[in-house]
């Protein structure tokens, strides 16, 4: 129905947090609920652009990037072409709030599954792996 309408495809929103769940969130059944949901898009749309869900706003701890193993793990790295990051820095500023430590741990993550593609990073292009698709990481004067 949206082939050819829709080409990045976001599965689900901050899955952390528990009202998005009935029982207590994991990275385990999220990991479960992504990889049914990409194959179904990839089934219906080989050149679907597959971004992970963005985590809840704050620091990228051990546990959001559970949240990355998991789906590496269980769905494989061609089950996405993204990994989604909310951030918000609450008033600090990125290096204050080591954003770019959370990108480098991120991408160290990656590194660890053999997924050099999506390493490749290059400021301003559509096609990087890793996505601020929400946050604010920038404080007034």
């Amino acid at each position: 129905r949206y082939k050819d309408k829709v080409t990045y495809w976001e599965v689900l929103n901050e899955p952390d947090l528990e009202e998005m769940w009935l029982a207590k969130p994991s990275p385990d059944q999220y990991a479960r609920v992504f990889t049914a949901t990409s194959q179904v898009i990839r089934q219906a749309d080989p050149n679907a652009k597959i971004l992970t869900a963005g985590l809840a706003c704050g620091a990228w701890t051990e546990q959001k990037l559970e949240y990355i193993r998991a789906l590496y793990q269980q769905a494989g790295a061609d089950a996405f072409d993204v990994i989604s990051m909310h951030r918000y820095t609450h008033g600090a500023l990125p290096e204050e709030a080591d954003f770019l430590g959370e990108m480098q741990r991120l991408r160290q993550l990656m590194g660890e599954y053999s997924d050099a593609e999506k390493q490749q990073l290059t400021a301003y292009n559509a096609n990087n792996a890793i996505w601020v698709s929400e946050g604010v990481p920038i404080r007034s004067p």
